[in-house]
C-alpha cells in the first residue's frame, strides 16, 4: 500500500492530490470492508476452498493494471511535476 501512495502522489498534479488520495482511500476501505463479507457468504454456500477461488480474477485483473500503468509512470509523475509540482519538489528531483 504504501508504494500505491506514494505513486499516487507523484503521479497527480499538486492540485489533484487530494481527490487521488480520497479516492484511493475509499475504494481500500471499499475493498476491505465488503470483500470479507462476500468471501464469508460464499464460503457459507459453496465451501471455503471455492470461495478463496472467488480472489484471484480480481488479484489478476489488480496484477495486470500494474503493469499496463508502469510503463506510463515515468511520464504522468514528469507531467505531474510540470502543471504543479512546486518549488519543494523541484529540489527533489534535481538533486
Amino acid at each position: 500500500m504504501p508504494n500505491m501512495t506514494s505513486a499516487n502522489a507523484d503521479a497527480l498534479p499538486a492540485n489533484g492530490r487530494r481527490l487521488g488520495f480520497a479516492v484511493l482511500t475509499f475504494l481500500v476501505t471499499l475493498g476491505g470492508s465488503v470483500g470479507p463479507l462476500l468471501i464469508g457468504i460464499a464460503a457459507d454456500i459453496v465451501g471455503l476452498q471455492y470461495a478463496m477461488f472467488m480472489l484471484l480474477p480480481p488479484l489478476f485483473l489488480c496484477i495486470w493494471v500494474a503493469l499496463r500503468i508502469r510503463n506510463t509512470y515515468d511520464d504522468a509523475a514528469a507531467k505531474a511535476l510540470a502543471i504543479g509540482g512546486g518549488a519543494a519538489m523541484d529540489a527533489l528531483v534535481t538533486h
